[in-house]
């Protein structure tokens, strides 16, 4: 009886461990995040954003979004993708034409096609501002996009979209990083842009996330 009475309890402390460490785990650890959509290594041409004041393909900090969904795709081995960087300099040109003669889905299945891509990723930046927050000693960056993406083997039909995806940056843990004698307005506006171009970019992999924030 005595030796089943000390078996229950070491049984009952390897659970409460076990226990234990997977709520620390779960407090300070790490979790699966899995991708809204695959793009099964499908080749993606990304559009630079639109805002209030510029079109796609005119936009600066469209581009720099577009651009940084280009890297974090390739860099990630996601699929092949293409940015405007890439692209000749007609296509602002020849897209206008597109729209005028045929509307704008059309356009960006004719670019789509032009370049060998079958998805098509466009997006709009809804707002954006350096100013309406500041904690100490520290600048913050605050900007809200939507995307979506066309396929064009569907008729480009939209197969993901995203709306009104707010991005912040610093986010929280930068903050010790980040002091403002360290961060220009140009700096925290180019970290904004990159940060909302990953964030639109981690929509389509699997990834580890950190759960300490």
């Amino acid at each position: 009886m005595r030796k089943t009475g000390l078996l229950l309890a070491f049984a009952a402390c390897v659970i409460a461990m076990a226990v234990g460490c997977n709520t620390l785990r779960r407090m300070g650890g790490e979790e699966k995040v899995y991708a809204e959509y695959y793009p099964k290594n499908r080749k993606m041409l990304v559009i630079p954003f639109k805002d209030d004041a510029f079109d796609y393909f005119e936009s600066p900090e469209g581009r720099a979004i577009a651009d940084a969904i280009h890297d974090t795709l390739l860099i990630r081995k996601v699929t092949d993708v293409r940015s405007d960087r890439q692209l000749p300099k007609a296509v602002k040109e020849t897209h206008e034409q597109m729209v005028a003669a045929q509307g704008e889905r059309e356009a960006w299945k004719a670019l789509a096609e032009l370049f060998g891509c079958e998805l098509v990723l466009v997006g709009q930046i809804e707002g954006w501002d350096m100013d309406s927050e500041k904690d100490t000693n520290v600048s913050r960056g605050r900007m809200v996009v939507s995307a979506q993406l066309y396929d064009v083997k569907l008729d480009s039909a939209v197969v993901w979209q995203k709306r009104n995806m707010e991005v912040s940056f610093p986010e929280g843990w930068e903050y010790e990083f980040v002091a403002d004698m360290d961060m220009t307005r140009q700096k925290l506006r180019n970290r904004l842009t990159q940060r909302c171009g990953e964030k639109i970019a981690e929509c389509f992999f699997d990834r580890i996330e950190s759960l300490m924030k």
